[in-house]
């Protein structure tokens, strides 16, 4: 399974997922609030909706569904490194960037950032 990504200037406004020659979906869609890096809820085709709430960094500290049921909480460290409880799937997470899930790298648009201190 691959995931592709659809993009607007520099925001991710879908996901993507197939395989290579087959037909692919979008599994979901991303809304922002007016800052670049601020995203503020994600929803997928069944109409399931989860809410992001950052702190002052921008980074994701908590996730909610649209029952109101807290699905992840989020702490980190200077470098990036999180302390997270719950799912663990917010697609967005430390200073507002994405996660990517299969490397554990930080996406920043024109690199990767790793989530490591370099003394570790």
């Amino acid at each position: 399974m691959i995931t592709y990504y659809a993009s607007y200037g520099d925001q991710e406004l879908a996901e993507y997922s197939g395989t290579v020659g087959q037909t692919i979906s979008w599994t979901k869609r991303f809304i922002y609030s007016a800052g670049l890096d601020e995203p503020v809820a994600s929803y997928d085709p069944a109409g399931n909706i989860l809410y992001q709430f950052a702190d002052v960094q921008g980074s994701v500290i908590a996730q909610v569904n649209n029952l109101g049921q807290v699905t992840e909480k989020h702490g980190y460290t200077s470098y990036g490194l999180s302390n997270s409880l719950g799912t663990n799937m917010a697609s967005y997470q430390y200073a507002g960037r994405r996660l990517d899930q299969d490397t554990g790298l930080y996406y920043n648009r024109a690199r990767y950032y790793a989530r490591r201190w370099a003394g570790s």
